[in-house]
């Protein structure tokens, strides 16, 4: 069993269902492993949230990469000056923190 699943059984990590938790995401950019987005959550009121869509979801390389950038941002979680992540979902999302620099 690999970290990201026993992490979602141990609920250290929720699982959400995309289509189900968010309003139509609008694309924002592309990160280093995939494409960037930002949504409203349709059950936590108003509050946005950066939703990164691992674009390389067949390829291993880029699936270890994006299970390291979810352990990583796991381990500062706690930290105010980090976005926090709240969880994946089965579409390869990871859903973290907004933060708006306008």
């Amino acid at each position: 069993m690999d970290w990201l699943q026993a992490a979602i059984d141990e609920k250290r990590i929720d699982y959400v269902d995309f289509n189900e938790e968010f309003h139509k995401p609008v694309f924002i950019a592309r990160g280093g492993f995939g494409a960037i987005y930002r949504a409203t959550s349709k059950k936590r009121g108003t509050k946005q949230y950066a939703l990164n869509y691992c674009i390389y979801e067949c390829d291993s390389l880029g699936h270890d990469t994006f299970v390291n950038e979810l352990r990583l941002l796991r381990q500062v979680d706690d930290e105010d000056f980090v976005a926090r992540c709240y969880g994946v979902s089965p579409q390869i999302w990871l859903e973290i923190d907004f933060l708006d620099h306008s």
